[in-house]
């Protein structure tokens, strides 16, 4: 009995010690979480591209940032094609950073979570920093011109399919691909550029294909095989519309089939027989009519004019 006692006084020792231990733990561990999340400065480890920003209030950050992002505006963008090498200087681009985007996500590491997470990630951020996403913008379009004008001779356009009406046949010429600019791998060139903070590094300009492709039989047969249309004209208040006329092409179907099937590679200009009908009406004749004639009608008076001036007229 009495060993029993002495067994349960020890148990509910050591249960009092390992309680008063979890209380101390939980304690301190409230008290430094406590002050590690008081923290009203950026935590340690935080970095927005590659500008450490720990420590510091989002004023310090906001002008560490914006000073070194400057001189970025001012440097230049170095590109190299095949042989050619050429530069573009960054301010041409309109080329900006939201600094103040940038320092907010810096600052709010470590604070969107609850207590738990907050703190785990403040402490992970000593070992493993974070860097908040660096938010920039430039003129795309303006930076293709500026390298257009360096490699014209390089870039051609992809031209469709053509199609001219003659008297009693069509002249084809199938479409032609043309070569341009791989923008897909040039704009996460120079992303890359930006986010990495260098403009040493030289972009590489890929030339690719650009391919185009003739239509398809169906396609063809549909738009070209038609009947004729007369032009029309409607008068609205203040101005007039013409709709022009169109031709009608009478394709024989098979025939169609099998000329487009031969001549798909081909890169000259071929034919297919059709029959033509032009409209009784075309938008030249109702331009003529009605246009013409309220310009031949239009008259001014000279009641206010000067005697010279009407002499001169005439």
């Amino acid at each position: 009995m009495e060993s029993n006692k002495g067994n349960k006084k020890s148990v509910k020792k050591v249960v009092g010690i390992v309680v008063a231990a979890v209380i101390l733990v939980i304690a301190a561990f409230s008290v430094h979480a406590g002050i590690v999340l008081s923290n009203d400065r950026i935590y340690e480890g935080v970095y927005a591209g590659k500008v450490d920003l720990s420590g510091m209030t989002q004023t310090q950050a906001e002008k560490k940032l914006g000073d070194y992002y400057a001189k970025k505006a001012d440097a230049l963008l170095n590109f190299k094609c095949g042989d050619v090498s050429f530069k573009i200087p960054v301010e041409s681009i309109s080329y900006k950073t939201d600094v103040e985007k940038a320092v907010k996500s810096a600052y709010d590491a470590g604070r969107n979570g609850n207590v738990f997470e907050n703190y785990k990630n403040i402490m992970s951020y000593k070992h493993k920093s974070y860097t908040a996403p660096m938010a920039f913008s430039y003129d795309k379009d303006r930076l293709l011109l500026l390298i257009n004008d360096n490699i014209q001779w390089m870039i051609t356009d992809p031209v469709g399919m053509n199609v001219e009406i003659g008297e009693d046949r069509l002249f084809v010429t199938n479409a032609v691909s043309g070569n341009g600019i791989d923008e897909k791998k040039l704009f996460k060139d120079v992303n890359n550029v930006f986010e990495e903070i260098s403009s040493d590094d030289i972009i590489d300009i890929s030339i690719i294909t650009k391919e185009t492709k003739n239509l398809s039989f169906k396609e063809f047969y549909e738009k070209y095989n038609r009947d004729e249309k007369d032009a029309v004209y409607t008068k609205t208040d203040d101005s007039y519309i013409i709709e022009p006329e169109v031709v009608g092409i009478a394709l024989d179907k098979e025939e169609t089939k099998r000329i487009l099937s031969e001549n798909k590679d081909n890169t000259e200009v071929y034919e297919i027989p059709a029959k033509i009908t032009k409209p009784a009406v075309t938008a030249k004749m109702l331009e003529d009519k009605y246009v013409n004639k309220i310009i031949a009608t239009y008259s001014t008076t000279l009641g206010g004019s000067t005697a010279n001036r009407i002499a001169n007229v005439s």
